[in-house]
């Protein structure tokens, strides 16, 4: 039986909210032999109570997800007993923040709701239903579902006792152009009978503005001016300062209802505007009329569980992408509107979040039921996260546009009639441009909305217009990566390519763990962990068109697909972060990768694995996002020999360079270039020089130069391929003397180098950091640590780094003591599969 603590809140704030997340009861619908269980603790679902109790096998192991299907095909009963509070004159209100999702709720066996969207808070009025000072019953039950459909009540469930309450407090900032002054427009809408609304602003604690207005009509508003506002930016460019707006709700005699909300003023735009030299348009953020190189990724839910992802592990995952110097995150149209601890930990951290609807790669419905639950959720979603400084942007969907292309549904752009798309086949139209605009020009009419993602110009394939979804790599034409600046567009919104996870994260999911049968790569757990169509074949194509590579030893193969992401990925940022060009050249302005996160345990296109354990992807990403970079591509002619001349044709490469400077400072540099040759380690002295001086301007890319390399002379004395060439460059800062950048230029593919084992690979830890060198160029060194319980992960600054004879690399870490480097193992290109300690 579940106590009501009526005295749960401060007694000077008459509204109480009273928890009823414990004390619940899982039954099964249909076997009453089936003995009831206690729930933990709400927030939960079926399955997460199904397995605290045993009665199923964790999902995440093995083919476990197979046995648990059982569960999706019965209805299942959450109940709970209560007391009433003492009667009162207050009004009663239980209050649903989500149930996932066919629920039917009674209380004391009177049916008082249905539901079918777990994205819509509910509420009811059961001032009259309870008990008079006696036990009530409550009842959810939720209707089967396919697969591991989940269900149950995925978010809290409260009580609520008020004579009036706050029904919503929202606000509109407009920072000015000049950036010199601030507007703060507070509203609250109210319930009940009250006769003021005292609005505070707050800043570290410390009232900034108060000002207690009437309410007249069940509304309330005041406006505030703030001259020389703190502005909030992202991360990398500024400081993240929130302000913390707070309303009470008064009668002439006490306090009835109080609630607050933070936000954060900055003044973000989408422009869209012509493009020099080319055609169509920008898609470039501005904030705080500064503009972004939006370099990011894609999130999806962060488990598979939902109420198991906790604020702290959110954080943790923000903190991951702050880490890899990533400034946007996109909260993916197929997952769910994240908790607020999502949003939060981004207005903390300053990392910009794309926000899509929750409409993904499909043709919804559009007729009336639909339509009135698509636009409460959409109302209900708005208010809930409207204020978060973070959210720059909403996206109507994820891929529904190209779904449209795909299908060959009915699309008329020209058709700007809103009741005919609904006589299309693709009526999903009106969802997207007329319904979700209606409900952002209403409720948030300062926020940028886009119909969809990807969408702009003729096709969703336009690179000239809005933003773009590059699956031509992995997906479509299977492009080779090395081609991502041909498949370039105004805004890359997702591209990506798999790799394993960490042998750890796999080990978790094996039943027998390292010792497991299956533990290989073409085993059919490791298939059934792999939920990508088609990853066998599209897989094994990249790596045999890149990466030399063997199925054994396992953790070999593992390194040899997080190399080929990494190269892959960091392929992708740099030839795009080179288009952004300055000042009416911003060709690319954002690119996002799929995926930053995963919600289990298993192969995917993540750069962090379910545990947070980084790939190799994720340093890849961190290099080619930093403030400063070098950028190199490198060319061949003829491209192929695949049809030698009976004429002899000489190989001929060169080496594009240029520099990108993401910071809000010119930069004078002068830049140093060696040559070395891979297998022997020999300095080609003639191939070395240093360009000075150069001027990177800020916020752009700066070419430098196109530098030739040595022609395939089978006569010379000292004949070089220009296949074992590799190019080291650094920028030097001209005044300070500082080294500010490095990149590395091997030749591709990577399979054709014939790469040495080291014979003088040294590893020292120090404080904080370790050293490594070696007397021959090393691609792609991995250093791992196995974990230990009870000590802390180790966690590296760089990870599949390249190493050049000249110079001794330093890399932080932590976890790690002086004298602990016989449990540093380390893997490179050429290793052959053994590991060096």
């Amino acid at each position: 039986m579940h106590s009501l603590d009526i005295h749960a809140q401060a007694t000077t704030v008459q509204r109480r909210v009273i928890s009823l997340n414990r004390d619940w009861f899982l039954q099964h619908g249909n076997d009453p032999a089936f003995k009831p269980r206690l729930v933990q603790e709400l927030p939960t679902n079926v399955h997460l109570d199904l397995m605290h109790h045993g009665i199923i096998s964790d999902p995440f192991v093995g083919k476990n997800e197979e046995d648990c299907q059982r569960v999706g095909t019965v209805p299942w009963v959450y109940k709970l007993s209560f007391l009433s509070p003492p009667a009162s004159t207050e009004k009663v209100v239980l209050a649903f923040d989500g149930l996932d999702t066919y629920a039917t709720v009674t209380l004391n066996q009177k049916q008082i709701l249905k539901t079918e969207n777990m994205f819509i808070p509910e509420r009811v009025d059961v001032t009259r239903l309870l008990v008079c000072e006696g036990q009530n019953t409550l009842e959810i039950e939720f209707a089967r579902g396919p697969k591991l459909m989940t269900c149950g009540p995925w978010r809290p469930i409260s009580l609520e006792l008020y004579t009036s309450r706050i029904i919503n407090l929202s606000f509109k900032t407009d920072v000015d152009v000049s950036l010199e002054s601030a507007e703060i427009v507070a509203e609250a809408a109210v319930e009940g009978e009250a006769a003021y609304v005292r609005f505070v602003v707050l800043f570290n604690s410390v009232v900034e503005a108060i000002e207690t207005v009437s309410v007249v009509a069940g509304h309330a508003s005041a406006t505030f001016r703030r001259d020389h506002p703190r502005l909030w930016y992202p991360t990398g460019y500024g400081e993240q300062p929130l302000y913390v707006l707070k309303a009470t709700l008064l009668s002439d005699t006490a306090a009835l209802d109080e609630t607050e909300k933070r936000f954060g003023m900055r003044r973000a735009q989408v422009i869209q505007k012509t493009i020099k030299g080319a055609h169509g348009s920008t898609f470039m953020f501005e904030i705080n009329n500064i503009p972004i190189f939006c370099g990011g990724s894609c999130w999806i839910p962060g488990e598979s569980f939902l109420p198991r992802i906790t604020t702290q592990k959110y954080r943790d995952w923000i903190q991951l992408a702050v880490k890899s110097n990533q400034v946007m995150v996109r909260a993916w149209g197929g997952g769910i509107y994240e908790d607020e601890g999502f949003y939060d930990a981004c207005d903390e951290l300053g990392v910009l979040v794309w926000q899509d609807f929750l409409f993904a790669c499909g043709n919804y419905p559009a007729h009336d039921d639909f339509l009135g639950l698509v636009k409460r959720e959409a109302i209900a979603n708005v208010k809930l996260l409207r204020h978060h400084p973070s959210i720059v942007i909403w996206a109507g969907n994820n891929e529904d546009y190209q779904y449209c292309e795909q299908e060959q549904l009915d699309y008329d752009p020209s058709d700007e009639n809103p009741k005919s798309w609904l006589k299309t086949t693709f009526p999903a139209r009106y969802i997207y441009e007329k319904l979700l605009k209606d409900v952002m020009d209403e409720l948030s009419p300062n926020a940028f909305y886009h119909f969809g993602s990807p969408y702009g110009g003729s096709t969703t394939t336009d690179q000239n217009v809005g933003d773009i979804h590059q699956w031509n790599i992995w997906h479509g034409t299977q492009s080779p990566y090395q081609e991502f600046d041909r498949l370039c567009g105004r805004f890359v919104s997702e591209f990506g390519m798999e790799a394993f996870p960490n042998p750890s994260t796999i080990d978790s999911f094996l039943p027998k763990g390292s010792q497991d049968p299956e533990r290989h790569s073409q085993s059919s757990t490791m298939d059934f962990h792999n939920k990508a169509a088609g990853h066998e074949r599209r897989l094994a194509t990249y790596l045999t068109e890149n990466i030399q590579y063997t199925f054994k030893p396992f953790e070999q193969y593992i390194y040899a697909t997080q190399l080929l992401q990494a190269e892959c990925l960091g392929t992708a940022y740099r030839l795009f972060r080179r288009q952004w060009k300055g000042p009416g050249k911003e060709y690319c302005a954002g690119a996002l990768c799929w995926q930053l996160n995963d919600c289990w345990p298993g192969i995917s296109w993540s750069i962090a694995d379910y545990y947070l354990r980084p790939k190799l992807g994720f340093y890849a990403v961190k290099r080619e996002l930093a403030p400063i970079t070098v950028g190199t591509k490198r060319t061949f002619w003829p491209e192929s020999t695949a049809k030698p001349s009976l004429v002899e044709t000489d190989r001929k490469s060169s080496i594009e360079i240029w520099a990108s400077n993401l910071t809000l400072h010119d930069r004078n540099i002068r830049v140093e270039v060696n040559l070395w040759e891979i297998p022997t380690g020999v300095l080609l002295d003639y191939a070395s020089l240093t360009k000075q001086p150069l001027t990177l301007l800020s916020n752009r890319s700066t070419e430098i130069l196109t530098m030739s390399l040595p022609t395939q002379d089978l006569n010379a004395e000292h004949a070089k391929d220009p296949h074992q060439l590799a190019a080291a460059i650094n920028l030097i800062d001209s005044d300070t003397k500082q080294h500010i950048a490095r990149a590395i230029n091997w030749p591709e593919p990577l399979r054709y180098v014939r790469f040495q084992q080291p014979k003088e690979l040294s590893i020292t830890i120090l404080e904080g950091a370790v050293e490594i060198s070696a007397e021959i160029p090393v691609k792609g060194i991995m250093l791992s640590v196995p974990e230990v319980e009870g000590r802390e992960r180790v966690f590296w600054d760089d990870n599949g780094f390249d190493v050049m004879p000249d110079e001794r690399l330093r890399v932080g870490v932590t976890g790690l003591e002086i004298g602990e480097e016989e449990r540093v193992e380390v893997r490179y290109m050429g290793s052959e599969g053994e590991c060096y300690p």
